[in-house]
């Protein structure tokens, strides 16, 4: 290890098996975890990491540069190497909501009304909620927002037989979910979701913030009822910069990849 220019020390190990440049990266990403890189903050520099390891430029340029393919870091042009946002998980659990989820992982996220209004069922519609054609349903499409980033579309599609009057509530600030169980007494039970990869219509793009052409995911979620009525269908559009999705397999019983630089289903949504 010595003829390499490596000189270990602060806890590495120059005769272990593990290449140096992997104990390098390791100790990064502790750094990152624990919250002592936060965010946005500049890291150690390469002669910085090479002075404190005593490690060679080729060894601590090796390990930020794996790091920045894994989307941990990015670097700025002659300002230095940075952390990359932590990827937000959507988990995709159609009786948990979006706004629940992502509150879970410490973080706010606000609601805006794009339209909400009474529309009939098409063909197309009345089908996937179990309706005749040409009755009404509501329209409900908010944009989700993390401060002021835009994070994802979603298009609710409600029978409104099912909830008559639900156009007079405000859900700027309220749970579709919550309102549907509490005001409404209905048993959400299960659902099942599609996921799908696609570049961002003109309308996403906008309403997301996204340079075109951009990727976004688009999920096609149905959620049930106890008796086995269709209660909501649900279109999201997330952008693919922020999020990954995973999802949980399973009866769902009653009680949202890819790190960028910039600012940044439990029973409510």
């Amino acid at each position: 290890m010595s003829g390499s220019g490596d000189n270990l020390q602060d806890g590495m190990q120059p005769d272990s098996a593990d290449p140096l440049h992997s104990q390098l990266r390791r100790f990064i990403l502790e750094q990152i975890r624990t919250g002592e890189w936060q965010p946005h903050a500049r890291i150690a520099s390469e002669r910085e990491l090479c002075d404190r390891f005593g490690v060679s430029r080729t060894t601590a340029r090796r390990a930020i540069l794996d790091l920045v393919h894994q989307g941990e870091l990015y670097p700025v042009a002659g300002k230095g190497t940075f952390v990359a946002d932590r990827p937000l998980r959507q988990e995709l659990r159609p009786l948990v909501g979006f706004d629940e989820d992502l509150r879970s992982q410490g973080l706010v996220t606000r609601s805006q009304i794009c339209d909400f209004r009474r529309i009939e069922a098409d063909t197309d519609l009345a089908r996937s909620l179990g309706v005749g054609l040409h009755s009404p349903v509501i329209l409900l499409r908010r944009l989700r927002l993390l401060r002021d980033q835009p994070l994802a579309i979603q298009t609710s599609f409600l029978p409104e037989h099912l909830c008559p009057g639900l156009m007079r509530l405000d859900f700027n600030g309220r749970s579709l979910y919550r309102t549907l169980r509490e005001q409404y007494g209905l048993d959400l039970m299960e659902g099942t979701t599609v996921i799908t990869a696609a570049l961002a219509s003109e309308e996403e793009a906008g309403l997301l913030k996204l340079k075109p052409p951009a990727a976004v995911l688009r999920t096609s979620q149905m959620t049930q009822l106890a008796t086995g009525e269709v209660i909501e269908k649900c279109e999201s559009s997330f952008n693919g910069g922020l999020f990954e999705l995973t999802s949980a397999a399973g009866r769902l019983a009653p009680v949202n990849l890819f790190p960028t630089p910039g600012p940044g289903p439990n029973k409510d949504t």
